[in-house]
């Protein structure tokens, strides 16, 4: 089958539509990608057998954009339809796949047009819980009010679009967990969505001394790890917080991208274990992965202070199984519920506002019971070997659109 993907960003950072694309080009379909051209961007590439193009659009920013002029209010769910005429027009697709609710409205007016499959995919939170997060906010006086204003609008009108979407014909609802399909059943009807989570290709984790060097860690340290980047509520602080109460001899290594890194610089001078703290810059995925396998044990303090922290499965919960670590983490949605059916880790209550004694009880828990830390670390390996990989979760996405093509 000839797939439009179509997606609201300049494909650079979007892991999930890569993953998905190569998926279904090795599957034998032929498929285009289509996402917004930056100043960092090519307009077009050819990638593992997949076709990037990317499209300029006038006036807008590829995720939010302003609210000053309500004109961009009223298109707000009509301004990428330009990506899907692109779409269309270089070669008529059999079959077009929206990568959240920003596309899915014009590209399934295309699909209807043409008679053809369409699919609607989302990751997270329904578009509605993350509007917040992708429009910058007003903070001052009225102008703060007109935000809060058009925020609403724009909710009621993602709300209506949903339902609207699956009453019109939706061939697939793909959702990136168990608890945002569940969610999105709930409130909008129709079929429930299938779920193909995000999850790295298998990569057997190799054991090394390379994080300790890097940190300057003694022999008889802990090495705590924590994947970036560090967003709110990914419990970063409580990480942090954390350390105070379990003493010397701890040493949290963040590892990735860390926005605001004055931010937590502050909190850990204020805690007193500023000693203990290291940040190691971004690099690239088989560095990262090398440097990972060789901590003690990953935490995943989600903080579930929003829908999608709720519902959503934390890349850095996927990336310290792939690191072969035991896990630490925060027992939200599915993250507790992987974490209880293979045994890699320790779950602590998940709370708002999160509670860093909790956290530094489970960490304790698990370093200073060796059988317990070997064992989960065994399960994390042989989890991600034998079901928690792309190449595994990709089947799932592979045969919804061989069921798609047979009931064309």
């Amino acid at each position: 089958m000839k797939i439009a993907l179509v997606t609201a960003d300049d494909l650079t950072q979007n892991l999930r539509v890569r993953l998905e694309a190569r998926a279904l080009a090795a599957a034998g379909h032929r498929v285009t990608v289509f996402g917004v051209l930056s100043a960092a961007t090519e307009e077009e590439e050819d990638e593992g057998g997949v076709v990037f193009v990317r499209v300029p659009l006038k006036g807008w920013k590829a995720h939010g954009g302003g609210l000053r002029r309500p004109v961009r209010l009223a298109l707000w769910y009509e301004r990428f339809r330009p990506l899907v005429d692109a779409a269309v027009a270089r070669e008529t697709p059999e079959a077009i796949h929206a990568c959240d609710l920003d596309v899915a409205l014009p590209a399934q007016d295309a699909a209807l047009a043409l008679g053809i499959p369409f699919v609607h995919d989302v990751a997270g939170a329904a578009y509605v819980d993350r509007l917040a997060g992708i429009i910058a906010p007003s903070t001052h006086g009225a102008g703060r009010a007109a935000y809060q204003g058009a925020l609403g609008l724009l909710r009621r009108k993602a709300s209506a679009l949903e339902t609207k979407l699956r009453r019109r014909g939706v061939a697939a609802t793909i959702a990136d967990s168990d608890s945002l399909a569940d969610d999105l059943a709930r409130r909008y009807g129709g079929a429930p969505p299938a779920v193909v989570r995000t999850i790295p290709p298998y990569r057997a984790p190799v054991r090394s001394n390379a994080l300790r060097r890097r940190v300057g860690a003694f022999v008889t340290d802990r090495v705590l790890l924590f994947f970036g980047p560090l967003t709110d509520g990914c419990g970063a602080d409580m990480a942090i917080r954390s350390l105070r109460l379990l003493g010397e001899g701890h040493v949290l290594a963040f590892l990735g991208c860390a926005p605001r890194l004055t931010k937590y610089e502050r909190i850990a001078d204020a805690e007193g274990v500023s000693g203990q703290v290291r940040f190691i810059p971004e690099a690239p995925e088989g560095e990262t992965m090398r440097l990972a396998a060789s901590a003690d044990v990953a935490l995943v303090p989600t903080e579930p202070a929003t829908p999608q922290l709720r519902l959503g499965i934390p890349p850095r919960f996927w990336s310290s199984l792939a690191a072969g670590l035991p896990v630490v983490a925060s027992d939200t949605g599915d993250v507790g519920a992987i974490v209880r059916e293979t045994g890699a880790g320790v779950l602590y209550p998940a709370r708002c506002p999160q509670d860093p004694a909790a956290l530094a009880e489970g960490i304790h828990t698990l370093l200073h019971d060796g059988p317990l830390a070997r064992t989960c670390a065994e399960a994390a390996v042989r989890a991600h070997r034998e079901s928690l990989n792309w190449e595994r979760e990709s089947t799932r996405l592979v045969d919804l659109y061989d069921a798609i093509e047979q009931n064309r």
